[in-house]
């Protein structure tokens, strides 16, 4: 059966037959149920039912008829329309007319009867369709669907604009979606309609979701925003420090290109994806334990406690590489001698800067103890952890005026290098100032002191290791790019 199961897979159908119901699992009201009353044929059927459950005290959410829009006049569907927004019970029609309705003996046979509520050929398909369209004129907005091949039709009428585009669809049980390939088909398309349907209470891609109206807190959260994204670009850049060590002389800013890329769209299809398992405002609530959240959305306590624990080897995984980014830095500027020398130096036997890696290893434990020992130097580590983001952002300014200057000789040679080295430098660079000029206001006073203080700091540090070390770095002469300066590397014969 192993070929079963790749077929299956490259469906995408694979999975367990049975999955236990999600903890908590609430209507986006957070109501735990629904109530429907099936076989409203009729106003005088529904008044009674609006009668039973205020008697009874019931809230009743939405009653169903088996019979078919088409069997009611149209005084009739308006009556049944104007009930349901007056007590604000949604009232949804079977569509016909169905196989039933047809001169076919198939589905008065005992082997038929369960296709009675398909749709059969394609006048009935146009009947059916056209039925849809009565109904809704007269105010009706939820529909019982039984055949996959109308669903399909009702869908592509919405985005054809022939259909009102906020109406539901619920699937009859006569339509019998028995196997994960079907449902899969049925998934599909809710996606479809997720992306390109704008009903309401559907969320669907917008370009302005890009503008400062649709950010959280206006301009001041998309600037913020912009501050976390450059905090985290400076661990992605990670690549390009461990690609100097490589042997071969390519550009290792090809490998942190393709790491930011590759990281921006998983991070957008994750955020996709995760808004399909609970609403926003539950992932906003549960932000601090958000993927172990969303997993006991998808299965049993188990998977979510499991989501858990690799969420916590992904941390730790993150705070290695961190290291090693750390560590070679420190080696870069002990060969230098810019720092003590020992941190320059490489393990024979390891063939790594072991001292580098030691010390990069014993400040987040050293940190962690402090966090731990006292409120207040708990808020101090905050506030210094917290200016991570203006201190990058500064420091990507900077890289791109260097950059223009290193280039300065061929800037206006043509169109190529006017545009990679002085436009797209300027614009990031100017991007880059505007958004920690926009940020100050809002930040916390000791976190601007604490960046102000870092920023400043390494300038009089610099000179102070000139001094001490007397390092032949500080008595490198500034450069620029010139013409023939790339040497080729040797042949191999």
């Amino acid at each position: 059966m192993s070929w079963v199961a790749d077929v299956l897979s490259g469906l995408g159908v694979t999975g367990r037959e049975h999955v236990a119901f999600p903890e908590g699992a609430a209507f986006p009201d957070g109501a735990a149920f629904r109530i429907e009353i099936p076989s409203v044929e009729g106003p005088r059927v529904l008044e009674a039912v609006l009668r039973a459950a205020e008697s009874e005290g019931i809230t009743v959410n939405r009653v169903s008829q088996g019979s078919g829009a088409v069997l009611l006049r149209a005084v009739e569907l308006r009556d049944m329309a104007q009930a349901g927004l007056e007590t604000g019970i949604e009232v949804c029609l079977f569509v016909g007319p169905r196989e039933r309705y047809g001169v076919g003996a198939h589905a008065r046979s005992e082997d038929g009867r369960a296709h009675g509520d398909q749709i059969r050929g394609l006048r009935q398909i146009s009947y059916a369709l056209e039925d849809v369209l009565r109904a809704t004129e007269a105010g009706i907005r939820s529909f019982l669907v039984a055949d996959l091949g109308l669903l399909r039709a009702l869908t592509e009428a919405q985005a054809q604009g022939s259909l009102p585009a906020g109406l539901v669809w619920k699937i009859s049980a006569a339509m019998s979606p028995s196997n994960p390939v079907i449902i899969l088909i049925l998934a599909i398309w809710g996606l479809q309609t997720e992306l390109t349907s704008h009903a309401p209470g559907i969320m669907a891609p917008s370009w302005s979701w890009f503008t400062t109206s649709h950010s959280p807190g206006g301009s001041t959260g998309l600037i913020a925003g912009v501050v976390i994204a450059t905090f985290l670009l400076g661990g992605w850049d990670s690549p390009i420090y461990l690609g100097d060590e490589q042997q071969r002389q390519r550009d290792p800013g090809r490998s942190v290109l393709i790491s930011i890329t590759f990281c921006t769209l998983w991070v957008v299809f994750l955020f996709v994806c995760l808004q399909g398992l609970a609403p926003a405002s539950e992932i906003t609530n549960n932000a601090s334990n958000v993927l172990p959240f969303l997993a006991g959305r998808l299965g049993p306590k188990a998977f979510a406690d499991l989501v858990a624990l690799a969420v916590i080897a992904s941390f730790a995984t993150t705070i290695q590489s961190q290291i090693v980014d750390g560590s070679r830095i420190m080696f870069g500027m002990g060969r230098d001698r810019t720092v003590p020398s020992a941190l320059g130096r490489v393990n024979h036997r390891f063939r790594t800067p072991v001292a580098g890696l030691i010390v990069m290893g014993v400040i987040p434990i050293l940190a962690l103890v402090l966090y731990l020992a006292s409120s207040s130097l708990e808020k101090t580590i905050i506030y210094i952890d917290s200016t991570g983001g203006l201190l990058f952002a500064g420091y990507y300014v900077v890289i791109s005026a260097y950059s223009i200057y290193y280039h300065r000789t061929v800037l206006f040679r043509d169109a190529r290098e006017f545009f990679l080295g002085l436009l797209l430098p300027l614009i990031g660079a100017g991007t880059l100032v505007y958004v920690i000029v926009k940020s100050l206001p809002g930040t916390p006073v000791p976190v601007r002191i604490i960046a102000l203080v870092l920023f400043l700091v390494g300038i009089p540090l610099a000179f102070l290791s000139k001094a001490i070390t007397r390092a032949p770095f500080f008595a490198t002469r500034r450069e620029h790019y010139r013409e023939g300066d790339e040497r080729p590397e040797p042949a191999h014969v």
